[in-house]
């Protein structure tokens, strides 16, 4: 098999590579609670949430911020690509703990699916919310009506089932990558690996139900 061709500004040592992936996944983490926070204001109804996503999305620093989260995603994306083919080329490359515990979960044989399913959701998300369908605000032409859109399209059946099938699928990406970054930067051992693993799990059922409830919700009881 090829090796994949070196990139400018990211690392190609292995161990700095999971490094990258351990660091970006908490940042990533942490832009998933602030987002899941502020969709919260859908349920204290659309004057709210329209208010909350103007002001988002009218502050000058929305665009640096876009800027760093891109960085973020696109690092790890590649990183992570690069670290499942250098797997794929050696066996041997594992973790001491899959070691010692065998040939892995389900989750950590499947981080690369479930990867590529969030990033497809990622790029359909943006393109039906951050650019798609402009509606004016009843209140004031001036601000994007996003509340309404959000409940049109939580009413179409297969949209949800997509939406809550990328969460389910970016859940079971945070079972294994939340406490696999923590390894990697040495804040967890052997005597707190079954605190971290439940810690994980607790995670990933948090967002992947978290995020569910929004779709659900709507498709159920509308506005």
């Amino acid at each position: 098999m090829t090796r994949v061709p070196a990139i400018p500004f990211i690392p190609t040592a292995s161990i700095a590579k999971k490094a990258v992936m351990a660091i970006t996944a908490l940042l990533v983490i942490g832009f998933l609670l602030v987002h899941f926070l502020g969709n919260l204001f859908l349920f204290v109804g659309p004057q709210a949430y329209n208010a909350y996503a103007h002001k988002l999305t009218s502050s000058p620093l929305i665009y640096p911020a876009e800027a760093f989260l891109l960085l973020i995603f696109g690092y790890h994306i590649i990183t992570g690509i690069q670290v499942w083919h250098d797997n794929i080329r050696a066996k041997k490359h594992k973790y001491a703990v899959q070691k010692r515990l065998g040939k892995g979960t389900f989750m950590s044989k499947t981080m690369i699916i479930s990867g590529l399913i969030i990033l497809a959701f990622l790029i359909f998300h943006l393109a039906t919310f951050k650019y798609g369908s402009y509606i004016p605000s009843a209140e004031n032409p001036e601000i994007r009506d996003i509340y309404s859109l959000v409940v049109q399209k939580f009413t179409i059946w297969w949209y949800v089932l997509f939406y809550v099938t990328a969460v389910c699928c970016m859940g079971m990406h945070l079972a294994h990558g939340f406490q696999s970054a923590f390894r990697t930067l040495g804040l967890s051992n052997e005597g707190t690996l079954a605190v971290m693993q439940w810690i994980s799990y607790g995670v990933a059922v948090f967002f992947a139900v978290g995020y569910s409830v929004f779709p659900v919700y709507f498709f159920l009881f509308g506005s």
